[in-house]
């Protein structure tokens, strides 16, 4: 209970959408689709995938800079 209780503590908010105006949901598709596909070439371990995703989230749920989509 003590473990499932301090990983809630670093999942990202699942509403991050609301605020976070510089990263938005169609953004979020196309990066994961590329991870998905870069994973799956390289042969990666799904947990490797599932990680990259939450530290992704986490990472955009905090960003405050403007993301331009020539970035993207």
């Amino acid at each position: 209970l003590a473990s499932e209780n301090k990983l809630r503590l670093h999942l990202p908010d699942s509403d991050y959408f609301t605020w976070q105006l510089n990263f938005s949901r169609s953004m979020r598709i196309t990066l994961l689709t590329w991870m998905n596909e870069v994973s799956a070439e390289m042969k990666f371990q799904r947990s490797t995938l599932h990680l990259s995703i939450s530290y992704t989230d986490r990472y955009f749920e905090k960003a405050d800079y403007l993301i331009e989509n020539s970035e993207f």
